[in-house]
């Protein structure tokens, strides 16, 4: 949940029509009382303009106005979690941070608090506050209870910090801040910089613990803007790290699913099943070389 990437890669013409309908839509609120447009209709609405649209102002305008008109907490949450999003997304940390401190302040609700307190650990990482983070992180975990949906992730961000940040030394700690910068820039979705941003941690800081995941990024962002050639080279260049299995996998899936060649995808796929027989990602591995080969039958 921590790192999702909410934003769209939609086209420009693609985005075109959806913006001339919120304009319709824009012009029939003004019209008409607030309390006929339902707060779930400004929810959606704030979705697809944060999401797809990538029209900031008007998504936090639709949230806001959900927030405000429910009288449905989970909606209400809902929409507060959005603005902070949102804000981050503007790269508006610290009315980002208020935001939340905010909402924690006025509700009792131990729900709410966990959900609000994990969107402050967003907020505080992706503005470069590490050690807040951590000590959020920490709060976070002495009240989460093993069930709780928040649980492994939070646990999971702790230990990612740890090993990269906490545990390393000030060249470490540099290349992760570095990292973040990335990470931050591609949730405002300028996604070609962060990919320059994540090329630098690897030539800047080659022996860092974070620049094997730096390069991992950068072939993700590579490939969402369709530059599949390329992604295959650098994951090349992460077979033997850590995360060989995800670059092995991730290989498999540019051929077999961008550039329709299930023979070199097979290849890949038997590669992850041959060298990284403990990975998590086996069995999906197992379940996609099925459906190949019953295409192929079919075929």
């Amino acid at each position: 949940m921590f790192f999702e990437d909410h934003l769209s890669t939609l086209q420009t013409i693609e985005v075109k029509p959806l913006e001339d309908t919120f304009s319709l839509y824009d012009s029939i609120l003004v019209t008409l009382p607030s309390t006929t447009f339902p707060p779930q209709a400004h929810f959606r609405l704030g979705e697809i303009k944060y999401k797809i649209t990538l029209d900031f102002d008007g998504a936090m305008a639709s949230f806001a106005a959900a927030a405000s008109a429910t009288k449905d907490r989970d909606l209400a949450l809902r929409s507060n979690l959005r603005l902070a999003d949102v804000l981050m997304a503007k790269n508006n940390f610290p009315r980002g941070l208020k935001h939340i401190q905010d909402a924690l302040a006025s509700t009792g609700q131990e729900k709410e608090q966990q959900s609000l307190k994990f969107k402050l650990c967003q907020v505080h990482f992706f503005y470069g506050n590490i050690d807040n983070t951590v000590v959020l992180l920490d709060e976070l975990l002495s009240s989460l209870k093993l069930g709780d949906p928040y649980f492994n992730d939070a646990l999971e961000l702790k230990g990612f910090i740890e090993e990269n940040y906490v545990q390393g030394d000030q060249i470490d700690k540099d290349a992760f801040q570095s990292y973040v910068l990335a990470e931050r820039l591609q949730r405002q979705g300028k996604r070609g910089e962060a990919a320059s941003f994540f090329r630098s941690v690897v030539d800047v800081y080659p022996e860092t613990s974070i620049a094997d995941e730096a390069a991992f990024r950068r072939a993700q962002l590579t490939l969402e803007l369709g530059e599949y050639t390329r992604t295959v080279e650098l994951l090349a260049a992460i077979q033997d790290s850590p995360l060989g299995d995800l670059a092995t996998v991730m290989t498999g899936e540019v051929y077999d699913r961008y550039l329709f060649n299930s023979s070199e995808a097979e290849v890949w796929y038997f590669k992850v099943l041959e060298e990284y027989p403990e990975s998590l990602l086996t069995e999906p591995v197992r379940y996609r070389l099925r459906e190949i080969t019953k295409r192929n039958e079919l075929n």
